[in-house]
């Protein structure tokens, strides 16, 4: 019985000893549930496509989203349309009638209108095609000869103002400017097999556009 005493007085002793600790321990589960929550939110949820804002095919869609500039939030507003989405041969789709696509495989030329104030910046954008399984294919800036685009949302020759370091840096005096609606016809390679049904332009994830294509 003596002994039963003894073992309940140390444990009695060690809750007394680290009644604080116990005590903030519920705390610092909290706190640790919530960094991990916002490490999820930015390593997971903000670098991936998540949030789809639909648009049908033929249809303006008007989009804006916020972006910081070193003198404070900006907001960047356009109009999209998605026209077509069209196969291409080997020649047309890389300008070279020596190209060859691999077996099993099409060219795919995607035709967007865009109209946006000319002082606003589009460059930084990028685009995917999806099909009926679930699988995203992500534009190349290298596949025709020459090279695409950088930007596949923005004209080559007038690709229009340029964020640098938060610096909206406008086109040089001999530059051309961006015309206040244009239309730009981006190529890719995918599947023969590939159902396509949407087509994806984005700025900053997880927001995006998500033409539905009308095939």
């Amino acid at each position: 019985m003596s002994r039963s005493i003894r073992h309940l007085d140390r444990e009695l002793g060690w809750l007394t000893r680290n009644r604080w600790g116990l005590g903030v321990l519920p705390i610092a589960l909290l706190c640790a549930l919530a960094a991990s929550s916002d490490r999820v939110k930015t390593y997971w949820w903000d670098s991936e496509l998540h949030e789809a804002r639909p648009a049908a095919q033929g249809e303006w869609f008007a989009y804006s989203q916020p972006y910081e500039l070193t003198d404070g939030e900006h907001t960047m507003s356009l109009k999209a349309r998605l026209d077509a989405v069209e196969p291409l041969s080997a020649a047309e789709a890389t300008g070279s009638m020596d190209y060859q696509l691999p077996d099993g495989a099409v060219a795919v030329r995607v035709t967007l209108s865009v109209r946006a104030d000319p002082a606003t910046s589009l460059t930084g954008c990028s685009m995917a095609l999806r099909d009926d399984a679930g699988n995203r294919y992500s534009y190349v800036a290298t596949l025709a000869a020459g090279g695409q685009p950088t930007s596949p949302c923005v004209p080559a020759d007038s690709p229009g103002p340029v964020v640098l370091m938060k610096e909206l840096r406008m086109p040089a005096a001999d530059e051309q400017p961006r015309p206040a609606s244009y239309t730009v016809t981006p190529v890719w390679v995918v599947p023969a097999s590939a159902k396509l049904t949407e087509v994806d332009l984005w700025w900053e994830m997880p927001e995006y556009i998500a033409f539905r294509t009308a095939n």
